[in-house]
């Protein structure tokens, strides 16, 4: 009965380890619809959102390789 309680104590533990400041960071970004700061230092910047930045970046993409 013991196992599975420290099976989720495990996955908990793991999980915590795993959600960094940078995680929560870009968590925040996606739900308000910003462009993450890391992401426009390797991009380039936009005032558009999150879904219309990402959309636009594809599209170049595709032109650069084309």
């Amino acid at each position: 009965m013991n196992i599975p309680k420290i099976c989720c104590l495990a996955s908990s533990v793991q999980y915590l380890n795993f959600h960094t400041g940078d995680m929560e960071n870009l968590q925040n970004a996606v739900f308000l619809d910003i462009v993450p700061d890391g992401w426009t230092k390797q991009a380039y910047p936009s005032m558009c959102g999150l879904a219309l930045w990402f959309s636009d970046l594809l599209l170049r993409i595709k032109e650069l390789e084309a």
